[in-house]
């Protein structure tokens, strides 16, 4: 067994490398084009990193394995997502950020979906082909920083009849 765990903190050394490496470039980026430093949450920062390197990681930190814990806390507690006081995002920005990551979505066609931004408020409207692009809409609209409320006011048809 000992020799599986030197194994083992060889291949965490490397992946330490590749991550110290990663962060001195600017980290890897999304297709929305923001980075993706918290594993694949564009929103909030961390790094990509795929499900078996973080289950690496969970397993080496109950051996105890301080770095594998850091990386695997790093982005996690009481005070992740709150800003400074009274900051809000600008609706021109949250519209944007929607615009973009519904334009990126791959399994979704979205040019026949308007949105508008009211406050923090994001409003939905036009025409998608189901009902699992219309909730795909709605997720990929909620999931943007500092969107409050998402009204889904997509109808459900062919866009030859809009």
């Amino acid at each position: 067994m000992a020799p599986h765990n030197s194994n083992y903190n060889n291949n965490e050394s490397n992946d330490s490398e590749r991550f110290d490496r990663q962060r001195a470039t600017g980290g890897p980026r999304n297709i929305y084009g923001g980075d993706t430093r918290n594993y694949g949450n564009a929103n909030q920062g961390g790094f990509d990193r795929d499900w078996w390197t973080r289950s690496r990681d969970e397993v080496a930190s109950w051996l105890g394995n301080k770095d594998a814990k850091r990386r695997l806390h790093q982005n996690t507690g009481p005070h992740k997502g709150k800003g400074p006081k009274g900051y809000q995002r600008s609706a021109e920005r949250i519209k944007e950020d929607v615009c973009e990551r519904l334009s990126d979505d791959a399994l979704l066609d979205a040019s026949d979906i308007n949105v508008e931004v009211s406050g923090a408020e994001v409003i939905l409207s036009g025409t998608v082909d189901s009902r699992q692009d219309k909730r795909r809409a709605e997720d990929i609209a909620t999931a943007v920083s500092g969107v409050a409320d998402v009204l889904n006011q997509l109808r459900i048809g062919s866009k030859e009849n809009s």
